[in-house]
């Protein structure tokens, strides 16, 4: 049915059935960006609510207004996140809570990548490890009643769902379970990543395989 060619709105245009009048949720979201872009081909098939998120409310704003030129009849609301925050994801799951009774789809759809420098997080966790996963699934967690409300009123199996965007990084780097925050501790062989593979993207390795 879809190919590498297909886009965001052709694919929502054959799901539709499974948009309309749903409650959606995407994270990651900013001018030019993937959660944008499947935050307008959603708001294209006239989902009952969207909510967005994203690290500053600027962000959040644009793309709502993007979407309004569009789609003016589309209810869009934003939540704040900084997934690399567990305060911050806290904070946002409560909004999320007090807002809505279910929440048929989620779509896990932030991350960064290739952060130059070792960076932590508030909790003292390294920054890419903390937004791309540990946030995410912090976040699902604490707002799973509400997607289990909606899967409970779903009219067949799978109409609720989450989504989670990964990226083909696991092929070149294997999870280090040796040395999961980089503190620089000896990584055996097995799970230090492909130094080739990430030299032929232009990235470099010099805090990444300790």
């Amino acid at each position: 049915m879809f190919s590498p060619k297909s886009t965001a709105t052709e694919v929502a245009k054959a799901l539709a059935t499974q948009i309309r009048g749903k409650t959606v949720l995407i994270t990651g979201v900013s001018p030019g960006s993937l959660g944008s872009a499947t935050a307008m081909a959603i708001a294209s098939q006239q989902p009952q609510r969207l909510l967005l998120c994203s690290r500053t409310m600027k962000n959040i704003h644009s793309v709502i207004a993007d979407i309004h030129s569009v789609y003016p009849s589309t209810v869009v609301e934003p939540i704040l996140m900084d997934l690399s925050s567990q305060k911050s994801v806290r904070a946002a799951a409560a909004d999320v809570n007090s807002r809505i009774s279910k929440l048929d789809v989620l779509i896990n759809n932030a991350g960064i990548m290739s952060v130059p420098d070792r960076t932590l997080s508030e909790e003292g966790i390294e920054i890419q490890f903390a937004t791309n996963h540990l946030g995410h699934f912090l976040f699902t967690n604490l707002i799973l009643k509400k997607l289990q409300a909606a899967a409970k009123d779903a009219k067949k199996e799978g109409d609720t769902r989450v989504i989670n965007l990964s990226s083909n990084g696991h092929r070149i780097s294997p999870f280090r379970f040796s040395d999961w925050n980089f503190e620089n501790k000896v990584v055996p062989p097995e799970e230090r990543a492909d130094e080739e593979a990430y030299k032929a993207r232009g990235q470099t390795l010099e805090w990444s395989n300790g």
